[in-house]
């Protein structure tokens, strides 16, 4: 099985930490090889961070959010078009610290796209204030209208850590379709591309990506570095050392 990560580079903010998470990644998979795109120079990153591949890509224009909006909608081209046989897309602020890292790769090569659970754990609840749909930045009336029959309390994803496997191609094809009809909050346009099909992501649990609400995860496999108390909490627990790398 051939597999292999990919980032995606919107402007420089977040190159300090891209810096740090393809040390660690490789400190868990010594051998995978990482594909980062990127909307600058590709020698800018390459002189970075030594044995990758640096692809240019070039940013679609949006009124607003359009670093955010440019990465959801590059992740998911990557992943469709990626050289390997399984992919673990992750942010750049995320951070492998436990070797357990590499089973997410057995785990999409078996069941298909896989992401960790949301730290909002419903994707809208009746209260209106728990669910990634309720308080999520950037949700839509579309969304909503869309989504309006979907159960409410069904299990959201956090789309900054994805092991993706061909065999969910339609899934990702359709996560796309919707992010480039309604452009709005990535994961709610997965939430629409999931209750279109009834396809769905396998779910990882919460230790696979620790954010803030989840900071006193016991083992961590990955951690939302951007979340600065995250890394304060669990350095202790990283099989990892943190400190060698940061």
């Amino acid at each position: 099985m051939q597999v292999g990560a990919i980032y995606v580079l919107v402007g420089k903010r977040d190159i300090g930490h891209f810096v740090t998470s393809v040390r660690l990644l490789r400190r868990a998979c010594p051998n995978v090889p990482v594909l980062a795109y990127y909307d600058g120079t590709p020698s800018d990153i390459s002189q970075l961070v030594g044995g990758i591949e640096v692809r240019q890509f070039e940013r679609v224009k949006f009124p607003h959010r359009e670093e955010v909006r440019n990465s959801d909608l590059c992740r998911l081209r990557a992943l469709l078009s990626s050289p390997f046989e399984v992919t673990v897309y992750l942010d750049n602020d995320i951070y492998v610290v436990h070797a357990g890292f590499a089973e997410g790769f057995r785990m999409a090569s078996e069941f298909g796209l896989a992401m960790p659970i949301n730290p909002r754990s419903f994707v809208a609840t009746y209260e209106g204030t728990l669910g990634d749909l309720d308080i999520g930045e950037d949700v839509t009336s579309y969304d909503r209208e869309f989504l309006k029959d979907m159960p409410k309390y069904s299990t959201s994803y956090n789309s900054g850590l994805m092991f993706f496997a061909f065999k969910s191609k339609e899934l990702v094809s359709a996560w796309l379709d919707e992010l480039l009809a309604v452009p709005s909050r990535g994961q709610a346009a997965l939430y629409r591309a999931v209750w279109r099909t009834h396809l769905f992501p396998y779910i990882l649990a919460a230790n696979w990506l620790v954010c803030d609400e989840d900071r006193f995860t016991d083992f961590p496999i990955t951690v939302h570095a951007g979340h600065p108390r995250v890394v304060q909490v669990v350095r202790k627990r990283c099989l990892l050392e943190l400190e060698e790398q940061t």
